[in-house]
């Protein structure tokens, strides 16, 4: 429980227990955070999809962009609710980690497991500290317009503000303060679901980039007898066989690794697709109609970086999966095995055998997550984002400044 609680895990332990889902707390305490998130969360997406059904007949314009933002909930509280039910499988994955960061007794292994902790917790901050200014840009080109009055009156659409069901407005005067304060409340909520995931999901797999690293290290040193400190000499047949099952094992404790991370997050990575690949296509639309307006290409730019960054990560890790895998087979083809018996070769061929298909994380057991796969989505996205500019009249020419169309 002490390594749970170190450094490495800080940052996630606390965005699981502000929604309710670090595993560790007590059961009140996670059902009254989540319940908390689901309430704000859910008011906010039943607003949005009052106020998409109260205008949907006043074209597609007017409703994109309230699309756009009931899909970014409607996803964060699928993922969270998601991991709420989950808590078992995320402990596992928690004491696994803390498990075999106790038990490595090699100093080389234990440095290995440490620098790949490190980079996942580095990798949480960046993602924290990056996700603020990005809300800051886009609230401050959205809401600070309408609640300060400095919108144009006379201006034909609506698409710097959210639709909002018009019943749950308190009163006209404090519309636009309303709308500002429950979607900055429920985008903090929301945004640490994210968070959550993404914190989780990367320090599982740095995890078992990790024992994948260690155990192509000991591949690569097998045969290596590292007991004098100033000579390095060959070891006998009996211990080379014992370093390969070693070896082995390790490999084996990796692989079910990334099958217990797949049936975790595989269910949520597919929303996550199905969601981005509509939201980045709406987001492309509009950045294509709206060229040359400062204020909304800023508006809908921080947008698409969020989803596409976000999208990103999940796929690099992913890629960072199969990667780890082939360094393996590529070590074992590489390995002195002319120094070997026989009976040691039989080892090393199994090791190959073993890593000839490269294992994946998946998307709800459709897409993989890698690089490639990444880069067809964009290609998707921009395709449908252009063929439903098609669809639309060209914007109005007008001069745009930063609060006014």
């Amino acid at each position: 429980m002490t390594l749970i609680n170190s450094h490495y895990f800080k940052l996630n332990k606390l965005l699981l227990t502000f929604c309710g889902l670090w595993p560790y707390q007590t059961k009140l305490k996670r059902r009254i955070n989540y319940t908390t998130f689901a309430i704000i969360t859910l008011s906010m997406i039943f607003s949005l999809a009052g106020g998409i059904q109260s205008e949907l007949n006043t074209g597609f314009m007017n409703i994109s962009e309230s699309i756009i933002a009931l899909l970014f909930f409607s996803t964060g509280f699928l993922k969270c609710t998601i991991f709420y039910n989950q808590r078992n499988q995320l402990k596992i994955l928690y004491e696994q980690t803390a498990h075999d960061l106790k038990k490595m007794t090699h100093h080389l292994e234990r440095d290995i497991l440490q620098a790949f902790l490190l980079e996942a917790r580095n990798f949480n901050v960046v993602s924290l500290v990056y996700s603020i200014p990005i809300y800051i840009v886009f609230a401050i080109a959205t809401y600070l317009p309408q609640v300060f009055g400095f919108t144009n009156e006379s201006a034909k659409y609506e698409l710097h503000f959210f639709l909002y069901y018009k019943p749950m407005i308190i009163h006209e005067s404090v519309q636009d303060l309303q709308v500002l304060i429950h979607a900055t409340i429920s985008t903090i909520y929301v945004g640490s679901a994210y968070l959550c995931v993404s914190a989780t999901y990367i320090s599982s797999v740095k995890h078992v980039c990790a024992l994948f690293e260690i155990a192509r290290y000991r591949l690569k040193n097998v045969i290596v007898d590292h007991s004098n400190n100033n000579r390095r000499g060959l070891m006998k047949n009996a211990s080379v066989i014992s370093n390969l099952i070693k070896v082995i094992d390790i490999h084996e404790k990796a692989l079910r690794g990334v099958q217990r991370i797949d049936n975790v997050f595989n269910a949520s990575l597919f929303i996550l697709e199905v969601t981005a690949l509509s939201a980045v296509t709406i987001l492309i639309f509009h950045l294509n109609y709206h060229q040359g307006n400062f204020r909304q290409m800023t508006r809908y730019s921080t947008i698409l970086s969020a989803f596409v960054s976000y999208l990103f990560f999940c796929n690099w890790f992913g890629e960072q999966v199969i990667q780890s895998c082939n360094d393996i087979r590529e070590t074992a083809y590489n390995v002195n095995w002319y120094n070997m018996s026989l009976r040691a070769r039989m080892f090393v061929l199994m090791i190959m055998q073993r890593t000839l298909k490269p294992v994946h994380l998946t998307a709800g057991t459709v897409v993989i997550l890698s690089m490639e796969n990444f880069s067809a989505f964009l290609k998707t996205a921009w395709s449908f984002g252009t063929l439903l500019l098609t669809t639309q009249k060209p914007s109005p020419k007008e001069n745009s400044i930063f609060f006014e169309y």
